[in-house]
């Protein structure tokens, strides 16, 4: 149902319109102009709970339509996908409707991208986050995150091995966020794709990344495109990559 114009939208008729629907497992509403949810007639039932995919993306839900999510989420309990990118729900709005998968043992997949989010509400984000042990997947790009909201994210964040694809593609990091992030997510054995992309990267950082990869065993995908490294850093990173190979 992506890409139709869905605003004000009451979930819950829907979700008792198709509940007769006993393999319905995926459901995309991306794209349909989506503010803010009603869910006047929803009841708990089988579409909720067996519900594994759930795409939100390209809306513009607002902290109302978000808190309403997370009253929605809480019964998903065995939702492995949850796309919320280009909703610029702001922090806020992020914060709710992942507080509704905390310590969720199903959600492999998280993707926030471009939601408006900025430095301060990432602490608060990162402790929910790291609640979710078996996360794979997680998007952050397109934030004004910046080199603070990354380091109290960081902080939170610490160890999580689960982790096989972190996406940080223009965020607003420097040198300093790289060295916060380099400091405090060090144990991370699964990473296998590192999309660092789009930043203000430079020497120093570039240097402090290389020196984070002796504990990514994993790596098979890095992107640093689009930062200010320039030719002193490259040439420590190439030698520092060489060392620990």
């Amino acid at each position: 149902m992506s890409h139709n114009n869905l605003e004000d939208f009451d979930l819950g008729k829907l979700f008792t319109a198709i509940s007769h629907w006993k393999l319905l497992n995926h459901l995309e509403l991306g794209y349909s102009s989506i503010r803010e949810f009603t869910l006047e007639d929803f009841k708990e039932d089988m579409v909720t709970k067996r519900l594994q995919h759930l795409g939100l993306s390209g809306n513009v839900l607002c902290l109302k339509g978000a808190l309403e999510l997370s009253k929605l989420l809480i019964h998903m309990t065995v939702l492995k996908y949850l796309d919320l990118s280009q909703n610029n729900s702001g922090d806020k709005g992020a914060e709710e409707a992942c507080k509704a998968m905390q310590g969720s043992r199903h959600l492999r997949q998280l993707n926030l991208s471009c939601n408006g989010m900025k430095a301060g509400g990432m602490k608060k984000l990162g402790s929910i986050i790291k609640t979710m042990k078996f996360l794979e997947y997680l998007d952050l790009s397109d934030n004004e995150i910046g080199d603070d909201g990354i380091r109290k994210f960081s902080r939170e964040l610490g160890d999580m091995s689960s982790l096989r694809h972190l996406n940080l593609h223009n965020i607003s990091i420097s040198d300093d966020g790289i060295y916060q992030v380099t400091e405090n997510m060090k144990i991370f054995d699964n990473l296998n794709h590192l999309d660092l992309s789009g930043n203000e990267i430079g020497d120093f950082g570039a240097g402090n990344l290389s020196g984070w990869f002796t504990h990514l065993r994993h790596l098979k995908l890095l992107n640093l495109s689009n930062n200010k490294i320039e030719n002193i850093g490259a040439k420590h990173f190439m030698e520092s990559l060489m060392e620990n190979t």
